[in-house]
Formats: structure tokens, sequence, C-alpha cells
């Protein structure tokens, strides 16, 4: 009897075509969080422009992330830009200040569930796992 051969990539491709990354590592560097300068969003770019087809699982992780990361500049941006504007409006009174406080503390909270989103998805990626976002992921797993 033959042996058989047995993947050892648990079923997620062989190593990518431009840094030769193992394809868990690749798909997890994609999820980089965004105050690391740039770096997860490029390397997300990177997979999508290098990658074949074929490579569904680092190109799957690489548009989810790279739409995370885009989701999370504008929804941050208009979070601080309301607080900014609330705060400027109600300025100088007793109310301004727990209002502007409140509002801090809510966009505090939302940027570290954003960075918790970017967490998990980059414990899956290294795990070899798949995550679908609610929305993201349709539209990842459908491009």
């Amino acid at each position: 009897m033959e042996p058989t051969s047995q993947r050892t990539d648990g079923g997620i491709g062989g190593p990518t075509k431009v840094l030769g990354l193992r394809p868990n590592v690749a798909a997890a560097l994609a999820y980089l969080p965004f105050f690391v300068p740039c770096v997860g969003v490029v390397l997300a770019a990177l997979w999508l422009a290098t990658e074949p087809r074929e490579s569904r699982f680092v190109r799957v992780h690489a548009l989810q992330a790279l739409l995370l990361h885009v989701l999370s500049w504008f929804s941050l941006g208009g979070c601080g830009c309301c607080t900014s504007l609330a705060s400027g409006v109600v300025h100088g009174h007793a109310l301004g200040v727990v209002v502007a406080m409140l509002l801090r503390i809510g966009e505090a909270l939302f940027a570290g569930a954003i960075v918790i989103v970017f967490l998990v998805g980059l414990a899956k990626a290294l795990g070899g796992q798949e995550l679908r976002l609610p929305l993201l992921g349709e539209i990842a797993q459908n491009a």
C-alpha cells in the first residue's frame, strides 16, 4: 500500500507569491490594527494584487481586513467630528462639559471595540480559520 500524501497547510494553500509567507501568517498581517501606520492596509492591498484567485483564504481575509480598515477610518473620523461639533455647540455651559465627556467616552469605547475586531480577525487568521464579519464578510466572500 502506498502512503497517502497529507496536506500540512491545513487546507489553506501554499506560501504567498511575494514574500513566501504561510497563508495564515499573510492573512493575519492584513489585520494589523490601523494604529500600526498603514502596514495592514499595505499588506492587504499587496495580497489582493499579487495572490492568485486560488489563494482564497488569503484573499478573503485580505479584502475583509481592507474593508474593515476603511470602515474604521471613516467611522472613527465621523465620531471625532460629531464629538467636536457637539462640544463646540454647547461650549461654556455645564451641560457642554458633560455632553463632551460622554461623547469622548463613547468614542473611546467604539475605538476599543474596533481594535478587538481587528485582534479577533488576526487570531482567527493565524489559526487558519475563516472569519466572516457581518456585511464585510459577505462582500469579501463574493468578490
